[in-house]
């Protein structure tokens, strides 16, 4: 069978399996209204077969056609089969009765079905009642804020209405018009700036750089709200608050910034979704991993959850923050049940930048239970997280010298060691390396010159070893960071005298 054909019957099934009863029972009438009375379409003959067994195999369903049946023929039939299935889905009746689309979502169709409507409406001359549906567009336009059909409604209501109505209205409509573009173009600007920032920061762990990019954004996007007064802008300007106050621990300000960003999802029609509500959760969740409320992060990741489909991307970014808080809290045994459960889908395959990020944690958990042959299997992969040379590829270095010395595997801990400071060399002639990972450097590097005595070593760089437990800018640890396994931590549990 032409793999083509096999492919598209996949697809068919793919979007069959997420359909409920209800969706699948409309899909059926819609159907039945489209057959001939005396013969039944092939469209229709491959439907009722795919639907009765969804796994028949493109072999066996190509023969109900009949033997004479091209491989055209059969791929014409199930074109249809996937047409009328989409069709079927964005019927007013399927809309209505579904609980998955938000009710912004709903106007957004409705509102691009009217138009469609007042199109057909003024052609025929009933230009009453296409002003009517204008107007009902319009009203609902505004209310769930959106712009794009919005603009399109006005333009058309401006041109009608102006050629009769005269100047003073057509300039009123000109000026409404305006008005709209600058909410959409703001509002396509507020969207771009949180997903190109959000591109980066998966990518790239260094914070201080982190902290720089977020302030320009959450500037530029106060400068969209004011100039907008949108409420769908004003969402995308408190998510990115929230990652400067994590960025810069800033815990004084993270209650009333939650309070504010749920209030807003409460009171405005056009945030009324369930996604929305799960970012907002899944944000503040950060946020407050960030500023040491590891209990408060857990709580708000559980209610995200609530939110996304378990399959979804912003499903694994939720379990991304709730891993990382139980890592930090101390519980090991369940952050490893829940990245090995993630593991395991099939839709992980998908994302590899994800699926790195998990076997990572998944040797953070393995380190801290004393498993280091097993810890450092998974470091030998994460070549996705590598990419980022001057934090997640540091990181990851120094993390395979420290599972090499619990090993007490020196020879190859000494060639890590030299390995990373000729690699830290190299790249900090092209940008900034983190002072506290230069100074983990120095600390290993002295380690090895002390015989691996951690004592000695701790006797004679008392400073440096401040340094890393320190608020300092340059020093301090940053929970946002990839170093889940704090140096000075581990450090503290090989000397008898305290760091500090």
């Amino acid at each position: 069978m032409n793999p083509k054909i096999v492919n598209y019957l996949l697809s068919i099934r793919q979007i069959l399996a997420t359909c409920n009863k209800v969706e699948l029972d409309i899909y059926k009438s819609f159907l039945e209204v489209g057959q001939r009375r005396n013969k039944p379409t092939n469209s229709y003959i491959l439907a009722l077969a795919i639907l009765k067994n969804p796994q028949i195999e493109a072999e066996e369903l190509k023969q109900l056609l009949g033997k004479e049946t091209t491989d055209q023929a059969f791929y014409k039939g199930l074109t249809r089969v996937k047409e009328k299935l989409l069709e079927s889905l964005i019927l007013d009746t399927n809309i209505r009765e579904s609980d998955k689309q938000s009710d912004m979502f709903i106007n957004s169709v409705h509102a691009k079905k009217k138009m469609m409507q007042v199109v057909v409406l003024y052609s025929r001359g009933l230009e009453k009642e296409g002003q009517k549906l204008l107007e009902r567009l319009i009203n609902q336009g505004k209310k769930y804020e959106l712009y794009e059909e919005l603009h399109q409604a006005i333009h058309w209501i401006r041109n009608e209405n102006g050629l009769r109505f005269g100047q003073k209205k057509y300039d009123r409509y000109t000026k409404e018009l305006m008005e709209i573009r600058i909410c959409r173009d703001g509002l396509y600007e507020a969207r771009n700036l949180y997903y190109d920032y959000y591109l980066y920061s998966d990518r790239n762990g260094e914070v201080s750089e982190k902290r720089e990019r977020i302030a320009k954004t959450v500037n530029r996007l106060k400068a969209v709200v004011k100039q907008t007064n949108s409420d769908r802008v004003r969402y995308f300007y408190y998510l990115m608050l929230s990652e400067k106050y994590a960025l810069g621990h800033e815990a004084r300000k993270t209650g009333k910034l939650a309070k504010n960003l749920f209030s807003l999802l409460n009171s405005a029609p056009a945030l009324n979704m369930d996604v929305k509500k799960g970012v907002a959760y899944s944000d503040i969740a950060d946020m407050m991993l960030s500023c040491g409320k590891p209990k408060e992060a857990l709580s708000n990741a559980h209610e995200a959850k609530n939110f996304f489909d378990e399959a979804s991307y912003n499903y694994f970014i939720v379990e991304d923050i709730e891993i990382r808080a139980l890592l930090l809290t101390g519980e090991h045994k369940k952050a490893l049940e829940i990245i090995d459960t993630l593991t395991q889908k099939e839709t992980m395959h998908g994302s590899p930048l994800v699926q790195c990020k998990y076997n990572y944690y998944k040797a953070c958990v393995l380190f801290r239970r004393g498993q280091f042959n097993q810890s450092i299997q998974y470091l030998s992969g994460l070549n996705e997280l590598k990419k980022d040379k001057y934090c997640w590829n540091v990181v990851i270095r120094i993390f395979l010298i420290l599972n090499f010395i619990e090993l007490e595997n020196y020879d190859v801990a000494d060639n890590e060691i030299d390995s990373f400071r000729k690699y830290l060399n190299r790249i900090t002639k092209r940008g900034v390396v983190a002072q506290r990972y230069c100074t983990i450097l120095d600390m290993l590097v002295i380690l090895r010159k002390n015989g691996w005595n951690f004592e000695k070593m701790a006797i004679t760089n008392r400073a440096s070893l401040l340094d890393l437990t320190s608020d300092s800018d340059s020093f301090r640890w940053d929970p946002k960071s990839p170093e889940l396994v704090r140096f000075d931590e581990w450090l503290r549990t090989k000397v008898s005298e305290p760091l500090v």
